[in-house]
């Protein structure tokens, strides 16, 4: 029977590796059980890590309305090329919606805010990379007095 060891070094010099056998029925000479190699590494393997990398994005209008319907159109880009299947979440000012980016990285949210305030949009990610934020114009009526 042959066994194979295989192993990774993550460091040059000399690797000792050793394998001891064992059965069930009584032995008369235990010697023969284990053998130990040595191996040198002249080079460890690198392995290469997958840098993360924020989506980046814009979106458009910068302001919206109160009880005024309106498209937020959200462009998304991995590494400078657009982001297809992205989730764009848009939420605030009485809007929790969301919508996935198409094949040219754009996703396209209908909104009609019931109030004014702030509406903040994300793309969630694996790291933290921030929201971008517009806001929404009210209809105000200054105080009177008298």
């Amino acid at each position: 029977m042959t066994i194979a060891l295989v192993v990774t070094a993550n460091q040059t010099g000399t690797l000792t590796n050793t394998a001891t056998v064992v059965g069930k029925e009584p032995e008369s000479n235990t010697a023969n059980n284990r053998d130990t190699e040595q191996t040198l590494v002249a080079a460890p393997v690198q392995r290469k890590e997958k840098k993360l990398v924020c989506d980046s994005f814009t979106a458009t209008p910068k302001s919206l309305t109160v009880g005024k319907r309106s498209t937020v159109l959200v462009r998304v880009t991995a590494g400078g090329k657009p982001a297809k299947g992205r989730k764009v979440i848009v939420r605030g000012a009485g809007i929790s919606k969301s919508a996935r980016t198409n094949a040219n990285g754009v996703a396209r949210i209908v909104v009609k805010p019931r109030k004014a305030g702030i509406v903040t949009i994300t793309v969630p990610q694996r790291i933290a990379c921030g929201a971008k934020r517009i806001g929404v114009v009210g209809a105000f009526q200054p105080p009177v007095t008298g």
